[in-house]
């Protein structure tokens, strides 16, 4: 069996909002969506799935509520230059995310948001 990832699901409280900002903020274009689901193909055989958080799962999520937190987890979306990755930021910002940390090493430029649910999105770039 060869190892992949498919598909990675995102849990959002506004499916509207979150279509938007992944439209607005990184040019994705949605090719499935309800008001509960949201799927926008990615490269290869990838797809980011948005879903409403009541709807997700149910037996994946706890029973009550918790507070938005990140366990360290973090998307990293690769870009051609230091200027697309600012473009990004951008339009990311203009959507509604916020941004974090901005990094300068040897090995590119990076800067980390996170959109309106709280995920946390690393916009790259490598030299």
């Amino acid at each position: 069996m060869k190892a992949k990832i498919n598909i990675i699901t995102l849990a959002v409280r506004d499916m509207a909002a979150s279509k938007s900002f992944y439209e607005q903020a990184f040019d994705f274009m949605a090719s499935d969506v309800s008001e509960d689901l949201c799927v926008f193909p990615l490269e290869g055989e990838l797809f980011l799935t948005l879903q409403q958080v009541e709807n997700r799962l149910p037996q994946a999520l706890p029973e009550e509520p918790q507070e938005a937190f990140s366990a360290g987890f973090i998307l990293s979306h690769n870009v051609d230059s230091k200027e697309e990755v600012d473009a990004v930021v951008v339009r990311a910002e203009a959507a509604g995310a916020q941004k974090v940390t901005t990094l300068i090493e040897e090995w590119g430029y990076s800067v980390t948001i996170i959109d309106l649910d709280g995920h946390h999105w690393e916009i790259l770039f490598t030299e």
